[in-house]
């Protein structure tokens, strides 16, 4: 239950400003993602009834429209693909942050 804006293109919205790789950072990948996220211990049930029915609306054509205005693309999945997509984000930052030495204020 998900969806994503990348930039590695030029947002639709926006077509006159760069991406940030034809800004002179050619690697540059930092995908945005939203989600939904319930509490600790959800039934089974609600979760498998809430991640049909929002992969049902995120796989309509006029959803894709909408999201695709603001350079966002619908990507549905399960409660288990989500989870893990968590789980490498939070390695991968964890390593930048590190190497970086970065600490919160």
């Amino acid at each position: 239950m998900r969806f994503l804006i990348q930039f590695l293109q030029r947002l639709k919205a926006l077509p006159e400003v760069p991406t940030v790789a034809e800004s002179g950072l050619p690697n540059y990948d930092v995908t945005l993602r939203y989600g939904l996220i319930g509490p600790k211990g959800m039934p089974a049930d609600v979760v498998k009834r809430l991640n049909t029915e929002v992969n049902r609306i995120l796989a309509m054509p006029e959803t894709a429209t909408k999201f695709s205005t603001d350079g966002a693309a619908p990507a549905g999945g399960t409660p288990q693909q989500f989870g893990g997509l968590i789980s490498r984000e939070v390695t991968a930052w964890t390593g930048i942050v590190t190497k970086l030495g970065v600490k919160p204020d």
